[in-house]
């Protein structure tokens, strides 16, 4: 398997995670090429060109999710990212659904998911060529989005970008679904998704030629939002100069040298010289020790007068 770590110029809002344009050594399951799956009786293999393919007719039986059960059937691998995009190229003879997973960590996932029949539950079918969103917690799958939409060839593109729990999922550079989860999911991993995909005498019925990852980066500042301690304030550097986990470059609240907010500053301090009496106003430059004895010496002939 080909694991490429990206080191070429990312997109602008960017930073490359990963990508695979070969899944590994033909024969083998993509488990064996390091990925770890949801479902075990029917693993996911890598075809003599490298790509990866889902070998799975089987149908849910319940609606229940993390049951090591078909409707879990994502294979993923890679860092945890929380706000990041992920687009792959995928390929469908049959009607049944493949796509996408994202934020998959113990069970729970964001599944894109295109399909033209039979659907994982809770949709269980569709009557229409179909792109839908997943979310799956605690077992438990809720239907964030299902929209109309058709691919435009038999090889196809899905994309999903997730911001917080904003997450846009396109069909072959079309947006189709524009949502917001209003408790979204944590950081996880990213990876395939396939339900009952099939196959037959003549080989698999669906499968992926090649996946990207990225984080989001969105102040350009080559920090990802998953680390940056302001994701919407560039600062490289990450200066944090009162450590309270909140970048310089975004904290309202931190003193500055000119603030007067910490009398413990020496930089707060009056100039050498300048005393600020009640009155408002400051007194003269201090005289010198000469200065000093001569007006002492003539208060004292005054007096003597």
């Amino acid at each position: 398997m080909t694991l490429l770590l990206l080191c070429a110029e990312p997109l602008a809002g960017t930073i490359d995670a990963w990508s695979v344009d070969d899944y590994g050594s033909s024969g083998n399951t993509l488990v064996e090429e390091g990925w770890d799956a949801g479902y075990s009786v029917d693993p996911w293999y890598v075809t003599d060109g490298g790509q990866a393919i889902s070998l799975t007719d089987d149908y849910a039986e319940t609606e229940d999710y993390d049951v090591d059960g078909p409707q879990d059937n994502w294979i993923v691998q890679g860092e945890s990212i929380g706000d990041g995009e992920l687009e792959a190229s995928l390929w469908a003879y049959d009607d049944d659904a493949v796509g996408i997973a994202a934020r998959v960590d113990d069970g729970n996932f964001y599944a894109l998911v295109y399909s033209e029949d039979s659907s994982p539950p809770p949709v269980w079918g569709v009557d229409r060529p179909t792109l839908m969103l997943l979310r799956v917690e605690d077992g438990e799958a809720t239907v964030l989005a299902e929209e109309s939409a058709e691919r435009d060839d038999t090889d196809f593109e899905l994309s999903m970008s997730l911001e917080g729990g904003h997450i846009v999922g396109s069909l072959d550079g079309r947006k189709v679904i524009d949502v917001d989860d209003d408790d979204p999911l944590g950081p996880g991993q990213s990876g395939l998704y396939a339900y009952n995909s099939g196959y037959g005498e003549g080989g698999a019925y669906s499968g992926s030629e090649w996946i990207e990852v990225r984080w989001l980066d969105s102040d350009d500042d080559d920090v990802p939002n998953d680390t940056d301690n302001c994701p919407d304030d560039a600062n490289t550097d990450q200066a944090d100069l009162d450590d309270d986990g909140i970048g310089s470059a975004c904290d309202d609240d931190e003193p500055t040298p000119d603030s007067g907010q910490d009398s413990d500053d020496p930089s707060t301090d009056p100039p050498p010289g300048e005393l600020t009496g009640s009155c408002g106003c400051a007194s003269a430059t201090p005289l010198s020790g000469a200065a000093l004895f001569a007006l002492i010496g003539l208060a004292l002939v005054r007096r003597r007068r």
